[in-house]
């Protein structure tokens, strides 16, 4: 009875922490980058919130996601990175290894 009570205060803490959306994070990443996505949609701070937390699984659909929620929450400007990023261009043309797609 009581580990049935402490499972319940801890889903409880976890949902007031990270959100309801937040807390039911599947563990398949492919189902994982499907959650953000539609989290993604309605606040884009709890797939800020969810990704930095280090819950979600690493992949590139995830990451995209991420810098997706960055963007549509104006927090991209001031992090790291697009600190980052900039610095990888800046190398990668000095280089003569940066690419122009159509």
């Amino acid at each position: 009875v009581e580990r049935k009570h402490v499972a319940r205060i801890a889903r409880t803490h976890v949902r007031g922490w990270f959100g309801a959306s937040e807390a039911q994070l599947p563990n398949d990443p492919s189902r994982q980058v499907e959650h953000l996505q539609t989290l993604n949609r309605r606040d884009p701070l709890a797939v800020i919130r969810l990704y930095e937390s280090g819950r979600v699984q690493t992949s590139e659909a995830a990451l995209a996601e991420y810098v997706k929620a960055l963007v549509q929450s104006n927090r991209l400007d001031n992090h790291a990175l697009l600190r980052t990023l900039q610095i990888g261009s800046t190398v990668g043309a000095s280089r003569g290894q940066v690419e122009m797609t159509s």
